[in-house]
């Protein structure tokens, strides 16, 4: 009876254990990704501050941004409306394509959130960008567990043009 209760503890010790570190790993990602989602946010104010300086520059001023984006963000796009959206798979066949948005209006389409759209001062242009689906490697994997997903970089070269700003990605 006494080697009954000895192994009743050590099985319940290991499953407190396993919830325990199961339960530890679940926070840090779901932390991790809320970093990642509020540093999102951030570049697109970033991008829209810039946008709103350029506006008021003298043709031919230029500026360079780069982006790092979650997964999490579908794209980052020009909208002659802020209620111009599309289909998930529409997204990333124009960002495949490096099809070039325009408008008056810099959108951002998260997983699992409101479209959110900003006026900008002027007219502007700019390719889809966002986060495309891809088949993970180990590597991918591995990062994902760590950080909390793969992100997609992007070097931006932003001229002011008479009629507005080009946004064109550098590389």
């Amino acid at each position: 009876m006494k080697s009954v209760s000895k192994w009743f503890w050590v099985i319940a010790s290991i499953l407190a254990g396993l919830l325990i570190f199961t339960s530890a790993f679940s926070f840090l990602q779901r932390f991790n990704r809320m970093k990642i989602e509020e540093r999102d946010l951030e570049q697109f104010d970033e991008l829209k501050a810039m946008l709103n300086e350029l506006c008021w520059d003298f043709p031919g001023t230029k500026r360079e941004k780069s982006l790092s984006l979650g997964e999490e963000v579908i794209a980052i796009y020009a909208s002659p409306d802020k209620y111009t959206q599309f289909e998930k798979q529409e997204f990333f066949r124009k960002i495949e394509d490096k099809e070039v948005s325009n408008g008056k209006f810099l959108c951002i389409k998260m997983e699992g959130r409101r479209l959110r759209c900003e006026e900008i001062e002027c007219e502007f242009s700019m390719p889809f960008l966002g986060a495309l689906p891809y088949q993970p490697s180990l590597r991918d994997v591995i990062n994902k567990i760590l950080s909390g997903g793969k992100t997609f970089t992007y070097f931006l070269s932003l001229e002011k043009k008479e009629n507005g700003v080009e946004i064109t990605i550098k590389g």
